[in-house]
């Protein structure tokens, strides 16, 4: 019996998960998409790629025995709806494009998305909640903290951990063995070789820390 499941954010990323929810259906049947939810008062009502967007927050409200895809990239956003909808009766399964490949020996936690053309090898552990966007690459041993976003592209060496909610741009490359802390920033294209604090802002190649806290 498929899931009643919505989608969180109607913007691009919530249209990316549409087509990844699709494309997971297109394999087996396991979600009917009830429609999307945003707080954007200007979109209810609209259809976007054939999905109504039903309302706001007040829309989950009271519901139970339904399921919800976090459809919002950015982590400090993210964070804020999470801490909202964590206590509530809903399910957050983890949504995996048909052609990601993965050894058995990755854990993927519940809420997370991982999307198209992205190779997980051995000893992967992706938080709840954590994205990885388009083609991304993660080698060995690598923790990755929950409500992480991974932008397309980046490449994670081996012994690699990522703090909660941090921000890894689009084309990063993290090289064996280094940590980004929670809620960091890394920029597109950045290199990273050497550690990321917490709540640091870290750009270029090499990767330097250009704002902290």
């Amino acid at each position: 019996m498929a899931i009643p499941i919505y989608i969180i954010g109607a913007g691009g990323f919530g249209r990316e998960v549409l087509w990844l929810i699709r494309e997971i259906n297109a394999v087996e049947e396991r979600f009917e998409i009830l429609g999307f939810v945003d707080d954007n008062e200007e979109l209810h009502g609209e259809v976007l790629c054939g999905v109504p967007v039903v309302g706001g927050d007040e829309v989950l409200a009271n519901a139970t025995n339904v399921a919800v895809a976090m459809g919002i990239g950015i982590p400090s956003v993210k964070q804020k709806i999470i801490e909202r909808l964590e206590s509530r009766p809903l399910q957050f399964p983890s949504l995996i494009a048909p052609d990601v490949k993965m050894s058995e020996y990755v854990e993927v936690g519940e809420g997370a998305v991982i999307t198209s053309g992205c190779i997980l090898t051995t000893q992967v552990s992706v938080g709840d909640f954590a994205m990885i966007n388009l083609g991304c690459t993660i080698g060995h041993d690598v923790k990755i903290g929950k409500g992480a976003t991974l932008s397309p592209g980046a490449n994670v060496s081996g012994y690699v951990t990522i703090g909660d909610f941090a921000d890894i741009g689009t084309n990063t490359t993290i090289i064996p063995g280094k940590s980004v802390g929670e809620n960091a920033i890394i920029g597109a294209g950045a290199v990273v070789i050497r550690d990321i604090p917490a709540r640091a802002t870290a750009v270029g190649n090499p990767a330097k820390v250009i704002k902290q806290g």
